[in-house]
């Protein structure tokens, strides 16, 4: 499932943000020219509030986004824009510079959502809903493989030769230490036939480190079931949904870095 509405908002959070600070850039000078008694006085308050503006954007941005990882990314983003709305009247209602400063400090504070915006677009839940972030991860498509053995799935029906199923895959890296994998899997029909595991529909993958070629070096190697079960990692979340003529799975995999790690399926 996209997410092109939350998308739009977001970018439309954003646009107000520089919005908000674009208006008054050529309006400051002049207004602030109108509230004080000589040009000393105007280019002190006029350096106070471009500083406090962008001093305070600086050093609040890392506290909004530990706010939004508690609270959640779209109350920060609206309470936000409302308060951005706010301090963007108060230099239309005072005759005082230092109001004028205070407004802008406190503007500065609230337009370091721009993180949260960014948090936003590059969040993933393993939900069972495509995240907006999984489009912007390459995909990797595993050749079709063929039913060359009906014994191999235990279903006599079906005839050898025939297309089964073709998967893609995508892997995300959080910057931390999880991987998040997303296989989606178009197959016609699915079969859980079988004494052994390997005879039923299933997403297998190794996790292998240091960039070895020996699958007995896998750090990890889970076999999903086509059915959504399988015993998972310690720690990892997965979710399965079904779709028109095959499955989505999508899952993290915590304790993994970008650099030790390749995927095999």
């Amino acid at each position: 499932m996209s997410r092109r509405p939350a998308l739009f908002f977001v970018l439309l959070c954003v646009f107000l943000d520089a919005l908000c600070i674009g208006l008054i850039i050529p309006v400051l000078p002049r207004l602030l020219g109108v509230l004080t008694v000589s040009r000393e006085e105007q280019a002190f308050w006029y350096g106070a509030v471009m500083v406090g503006y962008g001093l305070t954007q600086f050093l609040c941005a890392p506290i909004l986004g530990a706010l939004s990882d508690r609270f959640g990314r779209r109350p920060l983003l609206l309470s936000g824009i409302l308060g951005l709305g706010v301090m963007s009247l108060v230099p239309a209602l005072t005759s005082s510079p230092a109001a004028i400063l205070i407004s802008r400090i406190l503007g500065g504070a609230l337009s370091a959502n721009v993180v949260v915006a960014q948090a936003y677009i590059a969040d993933i839940k393993v939900d069972g809903t495509i995240d907006e972030a999984w489009e912007y991860a390459p995909i990797i498509s595993v050749d079709t493989v063929k039913e060359n053995a009906s014994a191999w799935f235990g279903d006599s029906s079906k005839k050898a030769g025939v297309d089964y199923a073709t998967l893609n895959c995508r892997v995300l890296w959080d910057g931390d230490d999880t991987l998040f994998m997303l296989f989606e899997v178009q197959d016609k029909t699915i079969s859980l036939v079988g004494a052994n595991p390997w005879e039923q529909d299933s997403i297998e993958y190794f996790l292998q480190t240091e960039n070895s070629t020996d699958s007995a070096a896998a750090k990890t190697q889970v076999r999903y079931l086509a059915d959504g079960s399988s015993e998972l990692p310690a720690d990892s979340q997965a979710a399965f949904k079904e779709t028109d003529g095959g499955y989505e799975l999508e899952m993290d995999l915590p304790g993994f870095t970008k650099d030790e790690v390749k995927v095999s399926l």
